[in-house]
């Protein structure tokens, strides 16, 4: 549903690109990583404000963006920890995880600096 809410989502935020930009940092920068994802926050943002300027009634479409925004954040991290910082190329079932969203968060409905809730799901053990 946010795809159909949300125009230009590469204005707001690419996330192929930073992913390249992410692979392509040295081993260990995590602080580098944190800067670039940082930045991409607040750029998205600003994409997103100036939506809101320019149509104050189209709340839906900004309440999806800020979504959008968001789970393309939560991908990118989520990709940087398990290739980067951990990688494990062949996980057992024990050790696969899966992220949720909740609330807003999972209805792809949120709102400018809405809290995120995210649930893991780890097998039991």
């Amino acid at each position: 549903m946010t795809e159909l809410l949300v125009a230009n989502r590469r204005a707001i935020i690419d996330r192929r690109a930073l992913s390249d930009t992410l692979d392509a940092l040295p081993s260990g920068t995590t602080a580098e990583a944190t800067n670039v994802l940082r930045a991409a926050i607040a750029d998205g943002r600003v994409e997103i404000a100036a939506r809101v300027a320019a149509h104050p009634g189209a709340g839906r479409s900004h309440a999806a963006s800020y979504a959008f925004l968001t789970d393309q954040i939560i991908r990118l991290c989520f990709d940087f920890v398990v290739t980067r910082v951990f990688p494990n190329p062949n996980p057992t079932a024990s050790e696969r995880i899966a992220l949720i969203g909740l609330g807003g968060t999972g209805r792809g409905e949120m709102a400018p600096f809405s809290d995120l809730d995210l649930m893991m799901l780890v097998p039991p053990g």
